[in-house]
Parts: structure tokens; sequence; C-alpha cells
């Protein structure tokens, strides 16, 4: 008997805690403006805006021309780790130097993309989400493209040469090899670098890391035949693409 008047008590407790209205926290997608009719709703940083325009103007004043603008993406680290973002030193490992670039130049803080290197580079050059362009996952040696996605994107090295900038990329690209989605082919005007990854051109040529692939004359022809590259490429925008040994 004291058990079920206990079980009941608790139950009436329960409606009236539920008959109570409940104050639900507002989304902070709640917030998200159009800004044009082509354009999927976004947050707006006005405040945020607003800093970067008056470091932008002050250097601008300072130096008597545009800023020159460098844009370093590392592969594998997290947002955290460098000391600009709450890691260096305090995680053991200090980044003076990345952490007077920020200091000096514009720190990225609204960037959203999967944690992997293509669909990342994909969202800073078009500013559009991985899922709208088809970025969405690492472009591997021997995957068949069969629908350009840059077709219908405009890149930021297009508008910055738009506005009178001269752009140059170096290093890995990894946003499509084919032509049409090449650097040179989207708005840069120089790069010197690879198109993929690091280890499609390694693991064809390294016999210390690969031995099993590279000492294997039958699995490097394999490797061979998915079009994987074998050299570095210099290319212009409408002019050469070559290779460099």
């Amino acid at each position: 008997m004291t058990v079920a008047r206990f079980a009941v008590g608790a139950l009436a407790a329960c409606l009236l805690m539920s008959s109570a209205p409940v104050a639900w926290a507002q989304s902070v997608l709640s917030k998200a403006e159009r800004a044009s009719e082509s354009m999927e709703p976004a947050l707006v940083h006005a405040d945020q805006a607003k800093a970067a325009q008056a470091k932008l103007d002050a250097l601008q004043a300072s130096m008597g021309k545009r800023p020159n603008i460098v844009w370093l993406v590392v592969d594998d680290m997290g947002y955290g780790d460098p000391g600009a973002f709450g890691g260096g030193a305090m995680i053991g490992a200090a980044t003076p130097n990345m952490d007077r670039l920020a200091q000096d130049g514009l720190k990225l803080t609204s960037t959203y993309s999967q944690a992997t290197c293509t669909p990342t580079r994909s969202v800073i050059l078009t500013g559009r989400l991985p899922v709208r362009t088809g970025l969405t996952r690492p472009i591997l040696a021997g995957d068949k493209i069969t629908m350009n996605p840059w077709a219908d994107e405009i890149s930021l090295p297009t508008l910055l040469g738009q506005a009178g900038y001269k752009t140059v990329l170096s290093g890995k690209w990894h946003v499509g090899e084919s032509a049409g989605m090449r650097p040179q082919d989207v708005g840069f005007d120089e790069f010197y670098g690879f198109y993929e990854a690091e280890k499609e051109i390694s693991q064809g040529v390294d016999k210390r890391r690969y031995p099993d692939l590279v000492l294997n004359p039958e699995r490097l022809a394999m490797l061979r035949a998915t079009g994987s590259s074998t050299a570095l490429v210099h290319g212009f925008k409408g002019g050469e693409t070559k290779d460099v040994e």
C-alpha cells in the first residue's frame, strides 16, 4: 500500500511538473539570414566583418597599398592546436610564428566543414558547404569524376583576380585533378605542386615507406593504372602546364 501511494504521488508530481510552461532555448541557427536569393541562409557576423574591414583599411593606409594575402592550409592539425586558438605552449608545443601571423593578420573562426582535406579546401575556396558543391570527401587516385564540381562555382582566386591581385598556389591542391578542376583552371594565375594527396606520389616511389608496393612490379603497375601522379606540376592560367621531375 505504501509503495502504491508513493507511485501515485510521484505520478501526480510528474503531471504537475509537465503542466508548467517550458521555455526552450533558442537555437543559434534561428538567427541565420538570407543575404540574397541565390544564397542559403547564413549566420551574419557583422561585428567580425566590421573589425576585419577596419584592420584591412589600417594596413592599406600604413603601407599605401592593399596588403598581401597569405593562406596556409595544414592537414591533420586540430583547431585548438596552435597557441592563437588555445593550444601551443599550453599543450606542450609552442607555435610562436603561427601566433604572430594570427595576431597581425585575420583569424577565421566561422568556417565549417568535414574534418578532411578536400571539403575543407573547397569551403574556403568557394564559400559553400561541401554538400552544395559535391566535394564531400577526399578525391582519390582512380576516382572517375563525371561532373565538374567547379563548373558553377565562383572561386576565391577568381574574386581576388578581379580585385587586382595576382594569385599563386604552391603545394597540395586535392580539389580536383582533371581539366577544368585544376588550380590554374579555377582562378589561380600560377600553380606549383601536386594535384592529389602527397601519398599518391610517394607511395609509388618511396621504397623505404612502401616497399611492398614499390618493389612489387604487379602492384606498382596497378597503381600506375589508376592515373596516380609521378611528378610535381607547374601550370599557368591560360598557359602551359607541365610535369616537373
